[in-house]
C-alpha cells in the first residue's frame, strides 16, 4: 500500500469508523435533549432552536437529537464512560463497521 499523507493512518479499507471524546457532562445534556449533536467535520454541540426541524442543517451540518444519532446507524456502537487521572469524567462514543 502507498502511502499518500505522512503522520496520517490509511488503509484501502471500506471499513467506516468514527470516535468522539466529549465531558461526561455535555453527553448527559445531549441525552436529556438539552443539546444536538452533529459529527460533520469538527464534532460540535449546539442548543437546539425551537423552530429546528429534526435534522437542522447549518453550512452542510448535520445536527441530531440523541435518539436519532443512535438509532439512524447501520454500524456498530459503542459509549465508553471513563474517569481520568486528573479526575475528569468523559465519555467515548461512536460507530464502527462495514459499509459495503
Amino acid at each position: 500500500m502507498k502511502q499518500v499523507r505522512r503522520g496520517v493512518f490509511e488503509t484501502n479499507s471500506s471499513s467506516t469508523h468514527t470516535l468522539t471524546i466529549v465531558s461526561k457532562e455535555k453527553y448527559d445534556q445531549w441525552n436529556r435533549g438539552e443539546l444536538v449533536f452533529s459529527a460533520y467535520a469538527k464534532p460540535k454541540f449546539v442548543k437546539p432552536e425551537e423552530n429546528m426541524p429534526n435534522h437542522w442543517n447549518e453550512d452542510e451540518m448535520e445536527y441530531k437529537s440523541f435518539d436519532e444519532y443512535w438509532e439512524e446507524l447501520e454500524y456498530e456502537t459503542f459509549e465508553i464512560e471513563h474517569t481520568t487521572e486528573s479526575g475528569d469524567e468523559i465519555v467515548a462514543f461512536g460507530y464502527y463497521g462495514y459499509n459495503g
